[in-house]
C-alpha cells in the first residue's frame, strides 16, 4: 500500500525521511514549514537544557513568538493562550527526545533520492523554519513546488487554513488521490 504523507515541521522531517527510506510505500509528500536540516545541535542542546531545567512551559512564549506573526497573536490571543498551554504541558522527556533527534538528522545528502511528488509549502513570516530555508529544501528535491503562503508563520494550517487547504486539495486532486 502507498499513501501522501503530509508533515509540518519535525512532522515535515519525518514525513521526507520515510519517503527516502521507503519510497515505493510513498505516492506523495507535503512537506509544511520544514527542511532537511533545521537548527544546528547547540542550539537544540541549549533547549533540552532549558527543559530539563525549567521544564517545556519555559519555551512556550519564545516558541509562539517564532511560530506566528505578530497580528495573528494579538487577534488570535484566546487560541494563543491555549497553544501556550498545550506546549506547556507537553512532556519535557518527549521534548527532549525529539530536539536531540532534530539536532542530529540531515537529509540534505539524500535529497537527490526524492522522486515523489512534493509539495512544498512555507509561511512568509515563519522565524522557525524562514522562508529561504523552505526554498532551498523544495529547489534540492527533483519533484518539488514550493508555495510560500503570504502572511502565515510556521503552522499556516493554524494562521491561513483556507488557503493551505486549497493548496493540500489541489496537490491531492493533481494526484487523483482526493
Amino acid at each position: 500500500a502507498t499513501a501522501v504523507l503530509v508533515g509540518v515541521s519535525v512532522g515535515g522531517m519525518v514525513a521526507l525521511r520515510a519517503a527516502l527510506d521507503w519510497p515505493h510505500r510513498v505516492a506523495g509528500l507535503v512537506l509544511s514549514n520544514t527542511a532537511a536540516k533545521i537548527g544546528d545541535a547547540d542550539v537544540w542542546r541549549a533547549r533540552i537544557e532549558v527543559v530539563e531545567e525549567q521544564g517545556v512551559g519555559a519555551l512556550a512564549d519564545s516558541t509562539l513568538l517564532r511560530w506566528f506573526p505578530e497580528g495573528f497573536r494579538h487577534a488570535n490571543e484566546p487560541l494563543v493562550n491555549g497553544l501556550t498551554n498545550m506546549i506547556s504541558r507537553t512532556s519535557a522527556t518527549g521534548y527532549a527526545g525529539v530536539s536531540a533527534a532534530i539536532a542530529t538528522e540531515d537529509l540534505r545528502r539524500r535529497l537527490h533520492e526524492a522522486q515523489t511528488p512534493t509539495l512544498v509549502v512555507g509561511g512568509s513570516h515563519d522565524m522557525s523554519t524562514p522562508p529561504p530555508l523552505v526554498a532551498e529544501l523544495a529547489e534540492a528535491l527533483p519533484s518539488a513546488t514550493l508555495q510560500v503562503i503570504d502572511d502565515a508563520g510556521h503552522l499556516p494550517m493554524v494562521d491561513a487554513p483556507e488557503r493551505f487547504t486549497e493548496l493540500l486539495q489541489q496537490y491531492l486532486n493533481a494526484r487523483g488521490t482526493a
